[in-house]
């Protein structure tokens, strides 16, 4: 009977949260931002790269072509010892237009160490009142930079972000897509809540004096999920000064990875940077890990129980990732869903174990302490 039970408890746990965050998403800020009578202030895009040569150009080219007054945004491009074509792309394309800047997190005085080094030079080196982010990686459409500024001055915000979708042909990558709108329904719904949590960093924009008041990274403290700890960060100083916006205008697109182990590996560090979450993100994290593992085990132990609970947590999947991208307006590879599932399945297992076999992450070819706030090298 407690076989029974416990396995049962943990999933329903999950369809429960999975039930709220959807039906936040779906009804939480459902008017869409129209067009404004408004003066827009000045913008600096912050991009820090580091061994980019494939990506960066893309990237670039997308940003230039912004539909935003052209005088009042720049292109920071903080390069973080790049050791391929990166550098020499990029001073190419600055010399062909002047809103791209190039600098060098080499330059940085202070002790911060992975992609909050280049961040913070691009960010100090801004005299916008707006600092946005995206990443070499990211496609951001035409409508991105003016939908993230009119959504923080119509909510009157001094921190917005949107949520990013995964493209890219390969079975990863598009496993990867149901992942990420699965992840960010959660992120988006809590928010809604009233308990944000997280966001992402190659989607974000706040305002330089934000970042300022906070004392930049420097006091937040050093993370490998540099994101996530400065959206913890405001939500802790002020709660209402950041949001999530679901606004299809400001959605932005990454290229997925391209292997298995990538995605591990990127998980891996994930949950390194969430591990000074509050209280209710680990009840959450317990929920989630619990649930997969009561589903394997049930599945080995009592086929029939297992396959009822593996339906009840496959729906309620699909209930998050249909809410958040009905908001997003993007398309969704439903046919992945199964192998989604197992892909959930087999990760909730493997990465436990490879957290204690592999403590450290390589993040663009730097290895780094499993401990949050610590450099390995």
């Amino acid at each position: 009977m407690l076989f029974t039970f416990i396995p049962g408890f943990f999933v329903l746990c999950y369809a429960v949260v999975a039930l709220a965050v959807s039906l936040a998403t779906r009804l939480g800020r459902k008017d869409s931002v129209s067009d404004m009578d408004a003066d827009y202030p000045s913008v600096s895009i912050v991009v820090a790269v580091r061994n980019e040569a494939l990506q960066i150009r893309e990237c670039l080219e997308c940003l230039l072509q912004q539909d935003y007054e052209s005088g009042l945004y720049e292109i920071l491009v903080v390069d973080d010892d790049s050791q391929d074509s990166t550098a020499d792309i990029v001073n190419k394309m600055s010399g062909q237009d002047g809103r791209i800047k190039v600098l060098h997190a080499r330059n940085h005085k202070g002790n911060l160490f992975a992609k909050t080094r280049p961040l913070d030079v691009g960010i100090r080196a801004s005299k916008a009142q707006f600092i946005a982010t995206t990443d070499a990686d990211c496609r951001p459409p035409s409508s991105w930079l003016k939908t993230l500024v009119r959504e923080a001055l119509k909510y009157d915000k001094d921190m917005v972000c949107g949520c990013t979708v995964v493209d890219g042909p390969r079975l990863t990558q598009r496993i990867q897509r149901l992942d990420w709108l699965s992840l960010k329904c959660v992120a988006a719904g809590l928010d809604i809540l009233g308990k944000p949590l997280t966001a992402m960093g190659n989607n974000m924009l706040f305002s330089r004096n934000l970042y300022l008041s906070l004392g930049g990274f420097e006091k937040m403290g050093q993370s490998v999920t540099e994101d996530y700890l400065f959206y913890r960060s405001v939500a802790r100083a002020n709660p209402d000064r950041g949001m999530i916006t679901t606004s299809p205008g400001a959605t932005n697109v990454t290229i997925g990875e391209s292997s298995f182990l990538d995605l591990l590996n990127q998980k891996k560090r994930w949950l390194v940077g969430g591990t000074d979450s509050p209280p209710f993100a680990w009840i959450l994290f317990v929920i989630f890990f619990a649930a997969h593992f009561s589903i394997v085990g049930t599945l080995v132990f009592e086929p029939y129980l297992g396959a009822a609970l593996l339906v009840v947590k496959f729906a309620a999947d699909a209930a998050m990732i249909r809410a958040l991208s009905a908001q997003l307006k993007v398309n969704v590879p439903w046919i992945l869903l199964p192998a989604y599932q197992l892909y959930q399945l087999v990760s909730a297992i493997v990465l436990p174990v490879a957290l204690v076999m592999t403590p450290r992450v390589d993040w663009k070819s730097r290895q780094l302490s499993l401990t949050p706030h610590r450099s390995a090298s």
